[in-house]
């Protein structure tokens, strides 16, 4: 669409569908606003949970870890 063809949109709207415009424009922009906060009151619990979660906690491996040890040679027992 040219720029042309925009602003012969813009000058057949009625003024009551622009005020309709307006009100959803501004509906829109309250849901999204309230959608930021949700999202930054989501990150915040789920930073919160991490750190309870972690705190004081000390993990280990699933089973313990066995140091190999050399073959045992006769001549060490020799005496």
């Amino acid at each position: 669409m040219g720029l042309a063809q925009a602003a012969s949109v813009l000058v057949d709207i009625s003024s009551a569908t622009l005020r309709k415009l307006v009100k959803l424009s501004e509906r829109k922009e309250a849901l999204l606003s309230q959608i930021q906060e949700l999202d930054r009151q989501m990150e915040a619990l789920q930073r919160s949970t991490e750190t309870e979660a972690h705190r004081g906690r000390i993990t280990l491996p699933e089973r313990p870890i066995r140091v190999k040890r050399g073959k045992v040679r006769g001549s060490r027992f020799k005496a």
